[in-house]
């Protein structure tokens, strides 16, 4: 005769431990991604005094069980003009535009923004964007080499759950 039990218990036990150990993994990606993301997108943006690239910052926060990561290009006092330098201004501005927004809408990529054609403006030098599209693609690596992780783990641990006889 062939046995096989599984204790209720040890499974719960076993399973909260998982789970413990994937959010840490997961939210210790998110602290790292997000730094990587102001890193590039500092090295990203376009220079003249600095003040751009000391705007931009990073920081995460646990809010209603989720830990989230940003990157944010700040305005601050005389650094209002982030926006229009990864957007561009004018003609330029508008002949250029890379975003999935502005190539949506032309006029308006952003609201409150638009592309004043009387004027020749200045080409878009995105900076943020790039970085989004980096992030979204290592974010997604990242959570795949980690659910690989723990199920090598459960594989390798597992038998602490069940018996057989």
């Amino acid at each position: 005769m062939l046995e096989i039990s599984l204790d209720s218990k040890k499974v719960i036990k076993y399973l909260n431990k998982v789970s413990k150990q994937t959010i840490i993994r997961v939210d210790k990606q998110i602290d790292e991604l997000s730094k990587t993301g102001k890193s590039m997108a500092k090295s990203l943006a376009p220079v003249d005094t600095g003040a751009l690239k000391s705007s931009i910052i990073s920081r995460t926060e646990n809010k209603d069980d989720l830990y989230i990561g940003y990157v944010i290009s700040q305005p601050i006092a005389g650094v209002a003009y982030n926006i229009y330098q990864e957007f561009g201004t004018g003609l330029q501005g508008n002949s250029n535009a890379i975003h999935p927004r502005a190539k949506s809408n032309l006029k308006n990529p952003v609201e409150g923004i638009s592309y004043n054609s009387s004027i020749n403006g200045f080409g878009a030098q995105p900076f943020m964007y790039p970085t989004f599209v980096y992030l979204e693609k290592a974010f997604s690596n990242n959570i795949s080499k980690t659910m690989e992780k723990v199920i090598r783990w459960i594989k390798h641990n597992s038998k602490q759950i069940y018996m057989i006889y």
